[in-house]
């Protein structure tokens, strides 16, 4: 038999969870706007390298 004591906090750590999932989904937080801000942020610092890299490749050769 399942102690008392170790069914509480198995209730209470779904009851955390729930939440936490709940403030996510209803914040409009899920895994699509989350890469999309990543690769929005950082496609322009990636670009900027590239460009920098090419550069002074074309420099060097030069």
């Amino acid at each position: 038999m399942v102690q008392k004591s170790k069914l509480k906090i198995h209730y209470g750590f779904i009851y955390v969870v729930s939440g936490f999932i709940g403030l996510i989904l209803h914040s409009g937080l899920n895994p699509g706007e989350l890469l999309n801000s990543i690769r929005t942020e950082h496609s322009t610092a990636g670009t900027n390298t590239v460009n920098a890299v090419k550069t002074d490749i074309n420099h060097v050769v030069e």
